[in-house]
């Protein structure tokens, strides 16, 4: 399930669900961002996408 609010901000970015999903489940890396909430990051293309779970 993907909240509404990271659709809305993979839309902004205009990065595709399946990005997103990937990212989740093969991040290259994944810290502890405010409020302990993780941070996966997949790198992809000229930026590097962070996904927020």
């Amino acid at each position: 399930m993907i909240a509404g609010h990271a659709i809305d901000r993979s839309e902004m970015w205009r990065v595709d669900a399946d990005s997103v999903i990937k990212a989740l489940i093969y991040p290259e890396e994944v810290v502890i961002g405010h409020r302990s909430r993780y941070i996966a990051y997949k790198r992809g293309g000229t930026y590097a996408d962070k996904i927020f779970a």
